[in-house]
């Protein structure tokens, strides 16, 4: 007795084409981004680094002249600024030296003194002109007169004199000490300058590196996407494979196990009815072909119907079909009074041996 065939299922086609177009989509993948996607992408890369490359030499050329400038800045400052620098440090300070003041001072005294000699000078030759005695008690007083506002002035042209000394001394300082601070001011900030355009230069330069990366990124995901449906193929064909073998070893036990069942099932009612048994597909219900008997008759799962159940049994049964086997042996069926058909089993189970 068997359910079905012996050999294996075949595996579902549609299987097999969902395989072959999932190869072909994953092939289609590859080989678009092999000639449309990666010759742009490679060829915008290379004028993008080309662009990068052109900035980065210009910004290392800048970078250069600006160290340069930096340097022949710092140089000038170093061999000629800081000398005339303390020079004139030297020349402010002194303005402050209470020698140098005073010096000042007797200079201005001096001027004011020569001043008043020669308006003396000119007083004497006047009075001469109008007959005056120059010693005479006026002439007397207006020398004397004379001497004090010469000493007064002086005493104030002096301490004026030191005073714009110590001011312009101060000023003096102020410059030198703004000039100091200028000029290495304007080196820091033309080093700053190279140091900004070597930055930009190797900003260019990363950004080249970058586009590598990219395009190396950009690649490898193409080639993951093209071998991962590879994979995705190889992993149906062994799944479905695998679920082929199962299923033609469950089938395998199954068709066993089913065919003992049957087998003890005929057999036992053989046994139990001798001859004869109830068959007619009339008074079944519930009917399910499960299987085939060896010699070709089907064999079908039913119950009997509600009034034959007492008679017949209860539950499910294995059984044939009278209909189906007084096509082929006849007198292997009989009538009973009621008008339903009954089976020899026996003739049936040996039938073909």
């Amino acid at each position: 007795m068997s359910k079905g065939s012996s050999n294996a299922p075949e595996a579902d086609p549609n299987i097999g084409l969902a395989q072959r177009e999932l190869a072909k989509l994953a092939g289609e993948q590859w080989d678009t981004f092999k000639t449309q996607i990666y010759p742009d992408l490679k060829a915008a890369t290379d004028k993008q680094e080309a662009r990068l490359q052109g900035a980065y030499e210009s910004t290392k050329s800048i970078s250069e002249a600006q160290a340069k400038r930096a340097e022949e800045s710092y140089g000038l400052y170093k061999t000629e600024g800081l000398p005339q620098l303390e020079a004139l440090r030297k020349d402010a300070e002194q303005y402050n030296e209470g020698a140098y003041q005073e010096q000042m001072a007797l200079r201005a005294g001096a001027d004011v003194s020569t001043a008043s000699e020669n308006q003396r000078q000119q007083m004497a030759m006047r009075r001469q002109q109008y007959g005056i005695d120059p010693t005479s008690g006026v002439a007397m007083g207006q020398d004397n007169a004379n001497s004090v506002m010469t000493a007064a002035a002086q005493a104030q042209a002096q301490n004026q004199t030191r005073m714009a000394a110590h001011e312009i001394g101060l000023q003096k300082l102020a410059n030198v000490y703004n000039a100091y601070s200028g000029l290495p001011a304007q080196g820091n900030a033309a080093t700053s300058l190279a140091l900004g355009a070597t930055g930009q230069g190797t900003a260019a330069g990363q950004g080249i590196v970058g586009n590598i990366g990219g395009l190396s990124t950009a690649s490898n995901q193409a080639a993951g996407t093209s071998m991962s449906g590879w994979g995705q193929v190889g992993t149906l064909g062994v799944q479905k494979y695998n679920a082929d073998v199962g299923a033609y070893a469950a089938d395998q036990q199954a068709q066993g196990a089913f065919a003992s069942g049957l087998g003890s099932a005929l057999g036992s009612a053989a046994g139990a009815y001798g001859a004869f048994k109830t068959s007619d597909v009339h008074a079944k219900q519930d009917i399910v072909q499960v299987g085939r008997l060896d010699n070709g008759f089907p064999l079908y799962v039913f119950q009997y119907k509600p009034e034959f159940r007492d008679e017949c049994g209860h539950g499910f049964h294995i059984g044939v079909m009278a209909q189906d086997v007084e096509q082929i042996i006849p007198d292997a069926v009989s009538v009973r009074v009621d008008g339903y058909k009954m089976v020899n089993y026996e003739k049936v189970l040996n039938h073909g041996i």
